[in-house]
């Protein structure tokens, strides 16, 4: 599993994280929740599994926690405090927290509740959903939309959709009409490298209905690129 863990306790943090990484799993620690909220939303990485320190500086994790489920973000979460009342374990869980463990904690137990959660991840399936800044493509419903504001979609059509996620996947690197037209399974003539410009502009139209301005640039005699700036504010 791809895993953030945010916690502040130098000496827990060093002893989860290298559990973690000898069980096997992807795991990048920060020590204060405004950073573990940038990772999770840069779309760089797409965590399968936050476990969150409730008491960090920058952003404790109930409140990570709540920004999480406000903005619909799929990432799985872990609260990992020293809290232990029922009345904690409840706000815990109506913030957004799929599971709850109390300090002090023993390694199989953590592992035992990572276990847990992967096997219900691995019993889903989930939406294809592709996530760049505020940006976010589901694959699935061939649609994008601003996570400010989720309710507005724009519908893309199928190749629209696939050009899309190569811009997403390669955001902020220019990629030439060629590449591109690879990526949809488009013979590399002059036709289709005109057809690769219109789709673009289609593109750069619907992404400023969703309040994404400047957010393709044109690189003259190189190709396209997809402007990770431009996906953060709006």
């Amino acid at each position: 599993m791809r895993i953030l863990l945010a916690e502040d306790e130098p000496d827990i943090g060093t002893a989860v994280n290298q559990v973690l990484n000898r069980e096997g799993h992807i795991t990048n620690w920060v020590t204060d929740g405004l950073l573990a909220w940038d990772c999770l939303q840069s779309g760089f990485i797409n965590y399968d599994l936050a476990i969150l320190d409730w008491m960090m500086p920058g952003l404790s994790g109930l409140d990570l926690c709540q920004r999480l489920h406000q903005t619909h973000h799929p990432v799985r979460v872990l609260m990992l405090t020293a809290k232990d009342t029922i009345g904690d374990r409840v706000q815990g869980l109506d913030a957004g927290a799929d599971d709850y463990i109390v300090k002090p904690f023993r390694m199989p137990e953590l592992l035992a509740r990572i276990r847990s959660i992967q096997r219900r991840l691995n019993s889903q399936t989930p939406p294809k959903i592709l996530k760049v800044g505020n940006l976010l493509l589901n694959q699935d419903s061939l649609t994008v939309c601003s996570m400010l504001d989720p309710d507005i979609s724009i519908e893309l059509q199928a190749k629209d959709s696939l050009l899309m996620e190569y811009l997403m996947r390669h955001a902020n690197i220019i990629v030439t009409r060629d590449q591109m037209a690879e990526a949809l399974d488009l013979e590399q003539s002059e036709t289709n490298q005109n057809l690769i410009a219109v789709r673009i502009k289609t593109l750069r139209q619907k992404l400023v209905k969703i309040g994404f301005t400047q957010a393709i640039k044109s690189t003259y005699g190189l190709g396209y690129r997809l402007v990770f700036a431009a996906l953060n504010h709006q």
